[in-house]
């Protein structure tokens, strides 16, 4: 050395530690809604904001199976357009449905281009499949 004084920087990208600490306190705030009994259509309003939050342009529902299988009902779903979301509710599931109308009864978590479901021949998957059109809606997960 040389007497002069000098800095020493240390410099560290924390993005993603951030992110994984956000996530995990998200995720701990959830299991505490469950355990304190809180109703599910809070959970599933948590859930679906928490699921967008952390998914950059995402949209995000959540619909539950009747009693009878037969149907889907919208539990959340806050921030798709009001139209797509009364197109949706009640749903009939069945193996003519396919993207985010998939039947539900399966076991795999099926995963819908926009090309695959605008390809589909049924008429009630066609009538869906033009409301989420209008709202630029297009790929879909589903899982079971």
């Amino acid at each position: 050395m040389t007497g002069e004084a000098m800095i020493l920087v240390d410099a560290q990208d924390i993005t993603e530690s951030h992110f994984a600490e956000r996530m995990l306190a998200t995720e701990n705030g959830l299991m505490q809604m469950i355990a304190r009994g809180t109703p599910l259509d809070k959970i599933a309003h948590a859930l679906v904001q928490a699921i967008e939050q952390f998914s950059s342009g995402m949209l995000c529902s959540l619909q539950l199976l009747n009693p009878e299988e037969t149907r889907l009902d919208l539990a959340a779903g806050p921030n798709l357009p009001a139209a797509y979301r009364l197109a949706i509710e009640n749903l009939a599931v069945g193996p003519d449905i396919t993207g985010c109308f998939v039947e539900q009864t399966g076991e795999q978590t099926r995963i819908t281009e926009a090309d695959q479901a605008s390809s589909h021949n049924s008429s009630h998957i066609a009538n869906h499949l033009d409301i989420a059109v209008q709202h630029g809606l297009y790929p879909s997960w589903s899982t079971p």
